[in-house]
């Protein structure tokens, strides 16, 4: 939970330059910092030989900050770029199909993110949409095996409602594709726990929560 502590800490500082500023009608903010958290789900591991083991991961809470940096409205939409950091905190689920029998390890997901933003702003509305794309790196941290670290990238969309015109609540919707080599070995400890069949292994995030600018 560092991640989250780290979050809160910055949003709590950021709402406080937020109201410290000179917020004149032609103040227009940088920076958009934002906290998040809520719930995903995962695809299944493509197991080479799925006849003896399949593997997986359970649903798990994700908590999320985004900092973005903010450009000048053109033609009616904002492109801003962001740097998007996450933690889904969930478990690695292997099953012996011979047996049924079912083992797991606690396994920290994190992702470590850059990419765009682009807001769409509607005249007279507090409601602003917008569409995302990033690219970065996921860590798989189990408890029991080594980690992993693998490319990624995401696509994204949510809604800002804007309480003022600094603070406001975010909604967003996340898929993140993690690339994983044909055939490589994952999870050891000793020995591997699985041999994956290569592809790429989708996260799916539903958060929400409040931003500030600044």
């Amino acid at each position: 939970m560092k991640l989250f502590s780290v979050a809160a800490l910055s949003l709590v500082f950021c709402s406080t330059m937020a109201y410290s500023e000179d917020h004149s009608e032609s103040y227009q903010p940088s920076f958009d910092v934002s906290l998040l958290a809520g719930t995903s789900g995962s695809s299944n591991f493509k197991s080479v030989d799925s006849d003896s083991y399949t593997l997986d991961t359970d649903s798990g809470t994700n908590i999320a900050v985004s900092i973005n940096y903010l450009q000048k409205y053109k033609h009616g939409s904002r492109l801003q770029y962001e740097l998007y950091l996450a933690q889904t905190e969930t478990d690695l689920v292997i099953k012996d199909v011979a047996t049924a029998e079912k083992s797991t390890s606690e396994m920290d997901i994190r992702y470590y993110h850059i990419g765009g933003v682009n807001e769409i702003e509607y005249s007279d509305s507090d409601f602003v949409p917008y569409l995302g794309a990033s690219i970065g790196l996921t860590s798989f941290k189990p408890d029991d095996y080594d980690d992993e670290d693998e490319f990624s990238f995401g696509i994204n969309a949510g809604v800002k409602w804007f309480a003022t015109d600094w603070i406001g609540a975010r909604f967003d919707a996340r898929g993140i594709g993690t690339v994983i080599d044909s055939d490589s070995a994952i999870f050891c400890n000793g020995g591997c726990i699985a041999k994956i069949n290569g592809g790429v292994w989708w996260q799916y995030q539903l958060t929400a929560g409040m931003f500030v600018r600044f």
